[in-house]
């Protein structure tokens, strides 16, 4: 039903005194965050909800995973954000094949853990990237996230971060 006949059924149903008919729900758009599901496991244990967006500027994507709603025992967590050249072919990247690479958790009693900038390590798979047509700043994307996160402070144990959209 395309959108220019709901006003004129509308119309019709309200002359015959039927209920009016519902407008198709809108598919949902890949500028819009994917669902993703990921875990914490090591130092830190917990699962998570998250939503993953993959964004292009002139020859980088960056690829944001973003954590939906508080997890238990954890202060704060950002579980990755990945920059990487366009275009994105299937494939694992990581250490110099990513231009940039962060993740981080806070434990709810302030011991944090991160990766990134030369600690602990970070790794995107990619099982499919392809740019969103009707949108080419945006990837439709598929794979895994996976980051080893180490203490600011030593001693404390390591976390490992895995998230798969």
């Amino acid at each position: 039903m395309s959108p220019t006949t709901l006003p004129a059924l509308a119309l019709l149903a309200a002359l015959a005194g039927a209920p009016t008919p519902a407008a198709p729900a809108p598919a949902a758009q890949p500028t819009e965050p994917s669902v993703c599901t990921g875990t914490l496991s090591g130092a830190v244990t917990a699962t998570f909800a998250c939503t993953v967006t993959a964004r292009i500027e002139g020859n980088v994507a960056t690829v944001t995973i973003a954590v939906e709603g508080p997890v238990a025992g954890v202060r704060a967590l950002q579980p990755g954000t990945v920059s990487l050249a366009v275009p994105v072919p299937s494939g694992t990247y990581a250490g110099e094949a990513l231009k940039s690479a962060a993740s981080s958790v806070e434990t709810a009693s302030g011991v944090a853990y991160a990766a990134g900038a030369g600690r602990g390590e970070v790794t995107l798979t990619v099982d499919q990237a392809e740019r969103y047509k009707q949108a080419p700043n945006h990837l439709v994307m598929s794979g895994s996230l996976k980051a080893r996160l180490v203490p600011a402070k030593p001693g404390q144990g390591e976390v490992v971060v895995e998230v798969h959209f």
